[in-house]
């Protein structure tokens, strides 16, 4: 009877995160007035009831995954932390530094949660992936439906409209790259029905990146595509490629044609704008300096966003960079180790002949992720986060699915010990989450007249930080 109860309010809970995904997909659908705030609350809430819902119905799973699970790539992660933990101790802002730290610390705890659920209810990694096609698929409808309007009535296509209610059109173009390689996958598998649809929403998250001029991710989706051919030289990574160069060739003519007949608000701008580096040489330029000057520390959790070079930037949009600046590069170096571990076991196993669509699908997805993290904020943006730790942990599911250690215990230890354990890891994990949400509502109420307000925000900070930096 117990086990009914949890499951029962575990599928509540995952019912309302799967709600918020969609509200996250179409802000357009809620009321909240703060943009910024709402795309991090939403996050908020699947991250801390997906971790509820682990600790609900395994906390055995839970606890092991941190423990014993990982073995040498999760060492990387607990040196990746304890240093970031001695930065902020040593960072003139502490507060900030410790949110941050917060923050990554988890998003790691989200994915460990989702591998937990993953292995118990297997179906849930596939239906979690669906569900995610779903949203966007339903936004790309949207989008050619608003499209098609002002084609209709012969306006000029606008960049703004057609993000509809997104505002920021990196906010939308950087999850759905990272799905965009499902449609491709599934377009390709002959066992699935209606394949030509999914081939056609391909086709249209290349038409819609193009439209609203997002040029990082097609350039980062080309390359996956043409060195996933080269690496794996099948017949379905060149089908893969051959998809790909048709959808970019059909959108590229889609685009020309909207273009010359009917006009673009701000072509102009955006074409100039693809020449240059949009400024992004000066904010790489300072984050790799302030990470040389300080490798072993760097100058703490979010402290990039008091040293930026250009105000309003609260990341260098390069998440690398990002990290040698603010958590040094021995951090930047355990990471690496964690990340490369997981990567060769990976593709070691995408590899097979017999690999399901669904996790080459992520692998592609989560290698578009990771390339575009290079070149934009992708991993700051509360959606992209999401969509990147489910992808994550889709592939080691998939992983320890394949090796004969993947089971996780599907009930609560007997010993009165193994209790006890649990029982104080849930505590503390839910401590430090009541320390998360104290710490940021915090900083949602600190203001400073003397100071210069950087409206970029960063991970759940409410409405940017205040930087206290001045520049001529």
């Amino acid at each position: 009877m117990r086990s009914f109860g949890c499951t029962a309010i575990a599928y509540v809970l995952l019912f309302i995160v799967a709600s918020c995904i969609f509200l996250s997909f179409h802000p357009e659908y809620y009321t909240f007035t703060d943009f910024y705030n709402q795309k991090r609350v939403l996050a908020l809430i699947i991250i801390v009831i997906t971790l509820l819902v682990a600790l609900l119905l395994n906390p055995v799973g839970v606890f092991e995954q941190f423990t014993l699970r990982w073995g040498f790539a999760n060492l990387g992660l607990y040196v990746f932390f304890a240093i970031g933990l001695t930065s902020l101790v040593l960072s003139d802002r502490p507060i900030n530094a410790l949110h941050e730290w917060l923050s990554f610390l988890f998003l790691w705890f989200f994915v460990v949660s989702l591998v937990v659920l993953f292995e118990r209810y297997k179906l849930l990694c596939r239906y979690a992936i669906i569900f995610l096609c779903l949203c966007s698929g339903l936004y790309l409808a949207k989008f050619l439906m608003v499209l098609f309007l002002s084609l209709l009535n012969g306006y000029p296509v606008d960049q703004k409209v057609l993000v509809s209610g997104v505002v920021n059109e990196n906010f939308i173009a950087q999850p759905l790259a990272m799905l965009a390689p499902f449609f491709a996958v599934w377009a390709i598998a002959g066992k699935v029905r209606f394949a030509w649809v999914l081939g056609g929403f391909f086709f249209i998250s290349l038409f819609f990146m193009m439209i609203i001029y997002n040029r990082s991710v097609v350039l980062t989706l080309s390359i996956v595509f043409v060195a996933w051919a080269l690496y794996a030289k099948n017949q379905k990574s060149s089908s893969l490629l051959a998809l790909y160069f048709l959808c970019f060739g059909l959108s590229l003519l889609f685009f020309w044609l909207i273009a010359y007949f009917f006009g673009m608000v701000g072509v102009d701008a955006q074409i100039k704008n693809m020449l240059n580096d949009s400024a992004r040489e000066l904010l790489w330029r300072e984050a790799l300096l302030a990470g040389v000057k300080n490798p072993l520390l760097g100058v703490g959790p979010y402290g990039y966003t008091f040293i930026t070079p250009i105000d309003g930037t609260a990341h260098p949009h390069n998440f690398y960079l990002q990290l040698i600046a603010e958590w040094g590069l021995v951090a930047t170096f355990a990471l690496g180790v964690t990340a490369i571990s997981l990567f060769f076991v990976v593709i070691k196993a995408v590899r097979l002949s017999g690999a399901p669509s669904l996790f080459l699908g992520a692998f592609l997805g989560l290698c578009e992720g990771v390339l575009h993290a290079g070149l934009s904020g992708v991993l700051v943006m509360p959606l992209s986060q999401i969509v990147f730790c489910i992808l994550v942990a889709v592939l080691i599911n998939y992983c320890r699915w394949l090796s004969s250690e993947g089971k996780v215990a599907a009930s609560i230890a007997d010993s009165r010990r193994d209790q006890y354990i649990n029982t104080g890891f849930s505590v503390a994990v839910l401590s430090c989450l009541g320390l998360y949400i104290f710490v940021s509502y915090g900083l949602s109420l600190w203001v400073s007249d003397n100071c210069i307000t950087n409206i970029g925000p960063r991970y759940w900070v409410d409405g940017g930080v205040v930087s206290c930096h001045s520049y001529p």
